[in-house]
């Protein structure tokens, strides 16, 4: 599969479906949102990363830091104007997408009524992410590791975030790939990455 989105995302479409009687239009269009919210934590966590980064990692790596930063702003740029122009949106749907009408109406109206539910999901998303990278950091102190909890989070972020445009199918490789070039950039060996990607 070459998307950028888990096999745990038609899992949630279809636990929708089955829990709580919700057609997989909606249930796809709620996992969509899941997932953008997911990769606003993840951009956010990187950008906050990368403050405590040695600047020659960050200057390898500031295309992406970049790309994260604008990602950023055109994310909170479009919830603004959806907040106060949902007609905007709306007159974009034409041919089939004008079937998404009542679902944009909707999401819309969920906004309006309770803006920090969007910040809450975004917040729990980050709590989920740092569990991650604590595991990650425990196995790191476990093999005397010697790198800080925030370069641990950079790692980590970043493999992810760069998994989520997959350039191979199903993004095999990807992931282990960047996490074993960062892990080398930080000066840590060969041997003791594999052991470490063996364990987390």
């Amino acid at each position: 599969l070459i998307i950028p989105a888990k096999l745990g995302d038609g899992f949630k479409v279809l636990y929708l479906k089955k829990k709580y009687d919700l057609n997989y239009k909606r249930g796809t269009f709620i996992a969509i949102i899941i997932r953008v919210m997911d990769l606003i934590a993840v951009m956010i966590l990187v950008l906050l990363s990368a403050i405590f980064v040695s600047s020659e990692i960050i200057g390898k790596m500031y295309v992406y830091l970049i790309l994260c930063l604008l990602f950023i702003l055109i994310m909170i740029v479009t919830v603004i104007l959806f907040y106060k122009y949902p007609k905007l949106f709306i007159t974009l749907l034409v041919g089939p997408l004008k079937r998404f009408k009542q679902l944009i109406e909707r999401l819309h109206e969920i906004i309006s009524s309770n803006i920090l539910l969007s910040i809450k999901m975004i917040g729990i998303s980050i709590i989920i992410w740092v569990i991650d990278i604590m595991v990650l950091y425990l196995i790191m102190n476990y093999f005397s590791i010697d790198l800080s909890f925030f370069k641990a989070m950079f790692i980590l972020t970043v493999s992810n975030l760069v998994k989520t445009f997959p350039i191979t199918p199903g993004a095999i490789g990807i992931f282990e790939g960047v996490m074993v070039s960062l892990f080398h950039l930080f000066g840590i060996s060969m041997s003791i990455i594999h052991m470490i990607y063996f364990y987390s």
